[in-house]
């Protein structure tokens, strides 16, 4: 005899499958804009602006690589302490979706990468943006601080660069800045961005579960 699921249980099941059958999707993330200034008297702004849209769930790779030593201390709202900042790397992504979304970052140095006080953020940009590279300065809010520095070590090493972080619907930077400090050795980084869709709490569930419910009992009373 087969049993029939009941009208709550493929709820539940479709939930879940909505959550996690879903397949990963990976791609490379745009350099949005680079502020750099590689000879420690000028700032070079490259970048043309692409926002990249983001499935969730799903990943995107980042990540840059210089061929010399990044000047410090010019670069605009660098602070002139712990050696200054010889790059700012923005990533815009967009995420479509009117689910609550999670993100999560990490970032990998290698043992030659030559990258020192690397630091990450993300922040969200106004509905108009503009198509400038203004948004490097950090004038719209940050939604996260700048991360602890982090250093290239003698081993090739993956940092947790954001923590699990509650997304809407919008747009968003994350924002990567640093210095190569060898003339010796090329600096780069490389990392990952991994969206998901916040699950459901179980209370959720229960609560519209009870409102049906009472919705039933109230037409079967009329």
């Amino acid at each position: 005899m087969k049993k029939r699921l009941t009208l709550r249980q493929l709820a539940a099941v479709v939930a879940v499958l909505s959550l996690t059958g879903i397949a990963m999707e990976s791609s490379a993330a745009t350099l949005s804009y680079s502020l750099v200034n590689p000879t420690g008297g000028a700032n070079v702004v490259n970048g043309a602006g692409f926002v990249n849209v983001e499935s969730v769930p799903g990943t995107d790779n980042y990540g840059n690589s210089f061929v010399g030593p990044t000047g410090k201390n010019l670069i605009i709202g660098a602070p002139l302490t712990g050696g200054g900042f010889g790059f700012y790397d923005d990533y815009i992504f967009q995420i479509t979706s009117a689910t609550v979304n999670s993100l999560t970052s990490t970032i990998t140095l290698g043992a030659t990468s030559a990258i020192e006080n690397l630091q990450v953020r993300l922040f969200a940009l106004p509905a108009v943006y503009g198509t400038d590279a203004s948004i490097i300065a950090g004038n719209p809010p940050a939604i996260n601080a700048w991360t602890t520095v982090i250093n290239a070590g003698p081993t090739t090493i993956t940092y947790s660069a954001l923590p699990d972080t509650t997304l809407a619907a919008g747009t968003y930077v994350m924002q990567v800045r640093g210095r190569v400090k060898s003339t010796a050795l090329n600096g780069s980084y490389s990392g990952v961005m991994n969206f998901a869709v916040v699950p459901v709490p179980a209370a959720v569930w229960l609560f519209g579960s009870a409102l049906g419910l009472m919705g039933v009992l109230r037409r079967r009373a009329a």
